[in-house]
């Protein structure tokens, strides 16, 4: 993310952002498609991000939402904004994340990234041309809720750069002009807020200008109007729409809620709650040092005496063909993303931080003996695996 350096980004309001998607989704994952009335007391529980839910899912655990946005950080990792958007790079993380097997992918995400390379082995114009013509029609949230590295990635970049770039991020799988101008406007958002921390007014003209100039689909009467007030708005129904994520994380923008009161609204608003959770709760993301050490002390607090797994894990035996894994043999993609990863000297997610023993500081997992030390005693893991307290 080098011209995010270079521009001087705030890199502890970045962390902080991307973790407020990853426990904005953790703790939406236990309410999602909840069928009943979600009280306030379901919510407290909630926040509590305890697993559960319709997918059983373990205490802390993210989804689809999560997982996606982590692989768009490792296929953009190494590229320039300035060299355009990194389509095919991205486009085989997709593929690898759905050849994986997750345990939740909605059906825009299903069609486009369940494609094969086209003849010269190139996964991205397969995936665009699959979108378009199988996808076009969608007004999905799932492009929304992964956009959000793209956001870091571009910092300090050009307007008309971040927006095409959001754009064409869109193309992979929800080309329609709704999901192209939620992505935009969002994108704009985030960025400024990372190179003006606090400044949520500022985040809120910027995204208004845009809107009132550029924006023409019905995401211009979401921002400018829907946005304002959300008493009325209903999240059950249609509930993977754009629409309501998109809308909830505008008002608590304007609003400068905090970030638990934000969370809590959002959830009480049922649908599609992990998501609409995790889109919103990127713009509300506090420092990388607050909100660990928040995360430390619930851990202090409420960490059980024995972690449970959840009825939908997403470990290494687990995903498809993982004997041949443990034989040492890889799929095509994952060859080409294993390749790539060696060129790039790239660091997985799952491998960036755990705390140390006093829960304090957030020190790099050196060896694979020790993460699975660690593992075992159920540290903070950031993985597109595994979310845990």
């Amino acid at each position: 993310m080098m011209s995010a350096r270079r521009a001087g980004v705030n890199w502890d309001c970045a962390y902080g952002a991307f973790l407020g998607l990853l426990c904005g989704d953790a703790a939406g994952a236990t309410l999602e498609f909840s069928p009943g009335v979600i009280t306030k007391l379901d919510v407290g529980r909630a926040m509590l991000m305890p697993g559960g839910g319709v997918f059983n899912v373990g205490k802390g655990q993210i989804t689809d939402d999560s997982e996606l946005a982590l692989s768009l950080a490792r296929g953009l990792s190494g590229h320039r904004p300035s060299d355009g958007f990194a389509l095919e790079s991205v486009a085989r993380q997709y593929v690898a994340w759905c050849d994986s097997k997750p345990f939740d992918i909605g059906n825009t995400c299903a069609a486009a990234f369940g494609v094969t390379p086209d003849k010269d082995g190139n996964y991205a114009a397969a995936m665009t041309q699959t979108a378009a013509t199988s996808c076009s029609s969608s007004e999905a949230n799932g492009s929304l809720m992964r956009i959000a590295p793209l956001a870091i990635w571009s910092v300090g970049e050009l307007e008309e750069s971040i927006v095409a770039l959001a754009r064409t991020e869109a193309t992979l799988s929800h080309p329609n002009l709704v999901c192209q101008d939620c992505n935009a406007v969002y994108c704009l958002l985030v960025e400024h807020l990372l190179r003006n921390p606090g400044d949520f007014q500022g985040a809120v003209d910027r995204g208004e200008q845009f809107v009132r100039n550029s924006v023409l689909s019905v995401v211009r009467q979401w921002f400018l109007e829907e946005s304002l007030d959300i008493s009325t708005l209903v999240c059950t129904k249609n509930v993977g729409h754009v629409r309501w994520a998109f809308v909830l994380a505008v008002y608590f923008l304007r609003e400068n809620e905090s970030y638990e009161r934000a969370i809590h609204q959002t959830l009480l608003k049922g649908g599609d709650t992990d998501t609409n959770a995790a889109i919103d709760r990127i713009l509300r993301g506090k420092q990388k040092h607050n909100f660990l050490n928040g995360l430390c002390s619930f851990r202090r607090k409420n960490q059980p005496q024995k972690l449970r797994v959840g009825g939908s894990p997403r470990t290494a035996s687990s995903t498809p063909r993982a004997q041949d894994r443990a034989h040492g043999h890889r799929t095509q993609v994952e060859e080409s993303i294993h390749q790539e990863d060696k060129k790039l000297k790239y660091v997985k997610a799952e491998q960036l931080f755990q705390l140390d023993s006093k829960g304090d500081n957030v020190v790099p997992s050196v060896t694979k003996q020790q993460k699975l030390a660690k593992l075992q005693k159920g540290p903070i893991l950031a993985s597109t695996r595994k979310f845990r307290l």
